[in-house]
């Protein structure tokens, strides 16, 4: 055969040979391609698992919301100013120890007169025969006949007692004894059938919670020696006879009084201006008094000189309940030591 037969045989060959050589090459850069996608994606998912583990280190890096909280007077103590959480566990300082209510002798009290019975009972109310007569006794020489000093009984000072709430009931306390014993329909019969207004007169001026004679040794180590066992018994009736709630605030009050005494205080803020400033540790919710302390201002040096400062006088108050459970509460002076 001749050359020019086999040249375009020649070229159709080579042609399809290179067309074969191109499908290899595209089947070569599609695999390469391919690889390079699952690389692709296969980094991807590296890259976002990295980027989880980040995250999630970061989450574990975050802190806790900033709580706002604000300084007390003392400048220690810090307030939060948000609720706490109410749908938790009691905590264990938290729990109260004692239930609230009645207890001891006031538990069988069935009237008024026994309820009162409960917090002046006889030993109390005997305190006070027994030193109002002793006063009674050494005034005898004043006296020219025998039965204008006749001594006291306890049944007398029950009456006595007695009268002085009556009175107090009618409203009548700031009136005249001759207008409360008045004979005209006038005054109150209940007062004249139960004791002449003269012998009325006579404990109203000798009654007396103390000794006198030795009134004044004591009073050099304790301006509160006059009505000091008196008052110290009282408060022992008081927590004897009930127990209080979960709840209980400190305070303060003034009691009226415009009398003759060295610790009287004056407080245009109150009812009344003047009187004797006493502080109280009471049921928040039932209102009971559990505790009580007198401010005398500054004892002289002795067993009773004590701390006026507010934290002093708190932890005071407060020695009755400590370690009981119970939550305490206060006024702006006192907030911070609460």
């Amino acid at each position: 055969m001749s050359k020019r037969f086999f040249d375009p045989l020649v070229e159709k060959d080579a042609e399809i040979l290179r067309e074969l050589a191109e499908d290899d090459s595209n089947v070569l850069s599609d695999a390469e391609d391919s690889e390079g996608e699952e690389d692709a994606v296969e980094n991807q998912l590296e890259s976002s698992d990295t980027e989880q583990e980040i995250s999630s280190e970061d989450d574990e890096e975050v802190e806790e919301p900033v709580v706002k909280m604000i300084l007390g007077k003392d400048k220690i103590t810090r307030w939060k100013l948000q609720m706490p959480v109410q749908n938790v566990r009691t905590r264990l300082h938290n729990i109260v120890s004692h239930l609230p209510g009645v207890k001891g002798a006031a538990r069988n009290a069935r009237s008024v007169l026994a309820c009162w019975s409960a917090f002046f009972d006889d030993d109390i109310l005997n305190l006070i025969v027994s030193n109002t007569n002793k006063y009674i006794f050494s005034k005898k020489d004043s006296y020219s006949r025998e039965r204008d000093y006749k001594i006291t009984n306890l049944s007398e000072i029950k009456a006595f007692i007695g009268l002085l709430y009556m009175a107090e009931f009618h409203r009548n306390s700031r009136l005249n004894t001759a207008d409360l014993w008045a004979i005209d329909n006038s005054g109150i019969e209940l007062l004249r059938i139960t004791m002449s207004r003269n012998r009325f007169h006579f404990p109203m001026q000798n009654v007396r919670f103390d000794e006198k004679e030795t009134r004044n040794e004591r009073k050099i180590c304790d301006k509160l020696a006059p009505i000091r066992d008196l008052f110290k018994m009282f408060v022992e009736k008081c927590q004897q006879n009930y127990s209080v709630g979960e709840y209980v605030t400190v305070d303060e009050m003034l009691l009226p009084f415009r009398g003759k005494c060295s610790f009287r205080q004056y407080i245009p803020s109150k009812p009344s201006n003047y009187g004797i400033k006493i502080l109280a540790l009471v049921d928040s919710k039932m209102f009971y008094t559990t505790n009580l302390g007198i401010y005398v201002r500054v004892q002289p040096v002795g067993p009773y000189k004590v701390d006026n400062s507010a934290i002093s006088v708190v932890k005071r108050l407060c020695a009755p309940l400590s370690g009981s459970g119970r939550n305490i509460t206060g006024d702006n002076s006192l907030a911070s030591i609460l």
